[in-house]
């Protein structure tokens, strides 16, 4: 019993080396992973961390797509930084260059009052990009 324990541990802590890890630095890592997953906690109890990673034209997919993502995801500020998503940023300013040389954007800043901003009519002749995703 003690020879198959013995194999056993020899196999758990050889480090075979060329950028490869023995399986007690994986066992190390998952511990470490594990503890960090489930040590997150408040009042009301535990919660996991969660970090949300997405491309310039994920986030213009969800603009132009689902009505409502932009009021939650609010990435107007991201998709037009020229340093964050500069193709986003180009397309949107040619965009709404063209918007403004219309005859809907003078028709659209002219029915701006307090209360069409408030009743949500003026929303609906605002300028809209829809923005490359490619």
């Amino acid at each position: 019993m003690f020879a198959v324990l013995n194999h056993l541990f020899n196999d758990l802590g050889y480090f075979p080396g060329g950028g490869q890890h023995g399986y007690l630095w994986w066992l190390a890592w998952g511990a470490h992973n594990g503890r960090t997953l489930f040590s997150v906690q408040d009042a009301n109890g535990d919660f996991r961390p969660l970090f949300l990673q997405a491309s310039c034209a994920t986030y213009a997919q969800l603009a132009n797509n689902i009505s409502g993502a932009e009021a939650v995801l609010n990435v107007t500020s991201l998709l037009t930084s020229k340093t964050l998503c500069p193709q986003q940023a180009a397309a949107d300013a040619r965009a709404f260059a063209q918007w403004k040389r219309s005859p809907h954007a003078r028709a659209a800043q002219a029915r701006i009052t307090p209360r069409s901003l408030l009743d949500g009519s003026a929303l609906k002749n605002l300028f809209y990009p829809k923005l490359p995703t490619n």
